[in-house]
């Protein structure tokens, strides 16, 4: 696998339609499902109001006759395999993003994340479910799914999940030929997700979060896209997939992080005061009741 630059990237995908795959709105492009759904949009774009450059780019590979020349990853530089990520069911790892390095993901700063074994990341704690859910009606904690669904990593050496964090300020995450529930690994699923955090100066034609997609021949549901963990609130939520994992199969797409503020929600209830907090409550109010007394007297 070679590894491109940003530029090689332009250049290639340039060449192919003459830079005309544009669209406002990178999820709609990255929906794409066919050339002629790619052309409407790319025609419709074209006519109405031309994109900003960074949102350009970013139809699927079924718009471009050379798309099989593309890279699946964003590098492929892996980095280390998390030990224990890469042979559990259902866990997750915290990695940081360095001295100096945090991220705002809807409104809220965080110098590290963890990697979950299922196919997402998660902020301000781990998760472990293997089910997906739909991301704007879910819980905290706060999460980015590149392919959630029921991975399995176990007892197989050709199932990995990496991390590299070479470059400061930005963490890439690699589901690497991962597996399904139970130790199916007549389907594998190739995923990277690319984090940087507020202070990483993205390059031109990037941005903060990157999904990217090799090969996946796993049929089952998959989720992909941002939660900000709130239920109640939907700003900045983005789900750009609800399907199939194999349906992701060689695409790749951008999104900058929310910055909206929207503080997550654990959906557990605000528990009462217990007896001895009560108590002492009532024995502060009558202190105070007889100090006021007290000094009346006087």
């Amino acid at each position: 696998m070679t590894e491109w630059d940003n530029a090689d990237r332009m250049e290639a995908r340039n060449e192919v339609r003459s830079g005309a795959c544009v669209s406002r709105d990178p999820v709609d492009a990255f929906l794409a499902r066919s050339p002629a759904h790619c052309s409407a949009l790319v025609a419709g774009a074209a006519a109405d109001h031309p994109p900003p450059s960074r949102h350009r780019l970013h139809c699927d590979r079924p718009c471009f006759s050379a798309a099989s020349a593309w890279p699946a990853y964003f590098t492929s530089t892996l980095g280390s395999a998390l030990a224990d990520a890469s042979d559990c069911d259902d866990c997750f790892e915290q990695v940081s993003f360095g001295a100096g390095q945090t991220i705002n993901f809807f409104g809220q700063t965080y110098d590290s994340l963890f990697v979950g074994s299922n196919g997402f990341v998660t902020f301000g704690s781990g998760l472990t479910t293997f089910i997906p859910e739909p991301l704007l009606g879910r819980f905290a904690p706060p999460m980015i799914a590149a392919v959630w669904t029921d991975l399995d990593t176990r007892s197989d050496a050709a199932s990995n999940i990496f991390v590299n964090t070479s470059t400061p300020g930005q963490i890439v995450v690699t589901w690497d030929g991962a597996g399904h529930f139970d130790h199916d690994y007549s389907v594998r699923t190739f995923a990277q997700l690319v984090v940087r955090s507020s202070q990483f100066v993205v390059p031109a034609g990037q941005d903060q979060i990157g999904f990217f997609y090799g090969a996946i021949t796993d049929p089952s549901l998959a989720v992909a896209g941002l939660s900000n963990g709130n239920p109640t609130v939907d700003d900045g939520d983005q789900e750009f997939h609800s399907g199939p994992a194999s349906d992701l199969s060689n695409r790749e797409l951008w999104l900058a992080s929310p910055s909206v503020n929207v503080p997550p929600d654990t959906g557990l209830p605000v528990p009462e005061p217990g007896i001895p907090t009560v108590l002492a409550i009532g024995l502060l109010a009558a202190g105070l009741a007889r100090t006021r007394r007290y000094r009346q007297q006087k």
